[in-house]
């Protein structure tokens, strides 16, 4: 004679029994649900979780497209800023000094600003893309919470594991059950 043990894999409420004392079953058969509201609501907060990650990641990708177009536009700055350097210095050189030290000067710091800003921009990208990575991570662990939330509420339904006749019966409706505990 063969017996086996039948239990939860998650605590709760029982809130219905589907078999009685020596009542023949067969493998994988339903024999008692698990009242689902407190899973349902886990289930329902990792949803929310998830779309607020999803949002994120979303806006992450935002900030980095923000920042390529502002590498882009920094780059055009730099471009004339560098040509006008190079025609201030044609203009100073050469001993007709066309334009004075001073507009030389400015055309110098133009080029060095409009440089820095280049490179302030490419920090600004490496810094979104960064966020963008956190972001996809905290969306892997919200996928993943979603699951095991799933994954909890589908252990509401107590299933019998193999073929065979309920034996002692240790459960009614409005019992708590533990993990482990021995119900039929």
């Amino acid at each position: 004679l063969f017996r086996s043990q039948v239990n939860s894999r998650v605590a709760g409420t029982v809130s219905e029994v589907l078999v009685d004392e020596n009542q023949m079953v067969t493998a994988g058969q339903l024999i008692a649900r698990l009242d689902v509201r407190d899973f349902e609501v886990r289930r329902q907060q990792a949803l929310a979780q998830l779309a607020q990650a999803r949002a994120q990641v979303q806006q992450a990708q935002a900030r980095i497209a923000q920042a390529r177009s502002e590498i882009t536009r920094e780059q055009a700055h730099s471009t004339k800023a560098q040509q006008d350097l190079e025609r201030a210095k044609a203009l100073s050189q050469g001993g007709n000094e066309a334009i004075s030290r001073q507009e030389f000067d400015g055309a110098q710091a133009g080029a060095d600003i409009a440089s820095a800003a280049v490179q302030s921009a490419g920090s600004a990208l490496q810094s979104a893309e960064a966020a963008a990575g956190a972001a996809q991570a905290q969306e892997k662990v919200a996928e993943a919470n979603l699951q095991e939330a799933e994954l909890q509420l589908s252990y509401t339904d107590i299933l019998v594991p193999s073929a065979g006749r309920i034996g002692k019966k240790n459960l009614e409706t409005g019992n708590r059950v533990q993990p482990g505990q021995a119900l039929l």
